[in-house]
């Protein structure tokens, strides 16, 4: 999938504040003309390494979450887009989902660019599409050679890192994940606890780079 046809993903997703969700795997905003719709899949986001997966929590927080564990204020439910489908296809037959683009709140998922620029690190966040933060900037995850990857509108791409916390006590079972725009930069400053206070919100410890897979729920 392409810049612009991520571009296209996103502007169908926000410009319809309907969402009527199907029985089956297919999520429909009802955003298209005649008999065309955009189509969105309920899938997961999955640590390739060891098959955690990465949930939302109700705060808008990303969380990499171990096998086996679950947390009650998290899901590990996103929305991709599927292109553009006719309302006559069936989705397992026609849709192939490829940009991750929401979680299945209609929370989009961003970065903060003034802050990637200073420090190769950005917190992962998702909000309500029409609270987005001045400052911030929409990403999706997309598929490269090197797994999914974070891609913002201009095509800048960020590799998704996870961090275990040293409050292993609150935190345990799931590590804390953020975006970095230099994998070896970024890491060095989250292990470095460079943004303890500003970013992190606390000290980082093991952190290292993910490569992310999907998964659709069916």
């Amino acid at each position: 999938m392409n810049i612009a046809e991520t571009c296209i993903a996103w502007n169908s997703f926000v410009a319809d504040g309907t969402d009527t969700t199907n029985s089956s795997s297919e999520v429909g905003f009802g955003s298209g003309s005649g008999n065309v719709t955009s189509s969105y899949a309920n899938v997961t986001l999955i640590d390739s390494s060891d098959g955690s997966a990465l949930q939302i929590c109700t705060n808008g927080d990303v969380y990499k979450v171990a096998p086996g564990l679950s947390a009650a204020d998290c899901s590990p439910n996103w929305l991709a887009y599927t292109s553009l489908l006719s309302t006559t296809d069936s989705f397992s037959s026609n849709a192939n989902p490829s940009s991750v683009v929401a979680d299945t709140g209609r929370r989009l998922p961003v970065l903060f660019p003034e802050v990637m620029a200073k420090t190769n690190v950005s917190r992962l966040r998702l909000v309500q599409s029409n609270a987005i933060p001045s400052k911030a900037e929409y990403v999706a995850f997309d598929s490269f050679a090197l797994g999914r990857l974070a891609v913002d509108r201009l095509g800048k791409q960020y590799t998704a890192v996870q961090c275990s916390s040293l409050n292993s006590t609150a935190d345990a079972g799931r590590n804390e994940v953020f975006l970095v725009s230099d994998a070896s930069k970024g890491l060095a400053v989250l292990n470095a606890d460079e943004v303890v206070y500003s970013i992190s919100n606390g000290y980082m410890q093991n952190c290292v780079a993910m490569s992310l897979s999907m998964a659709v729920v069916t």
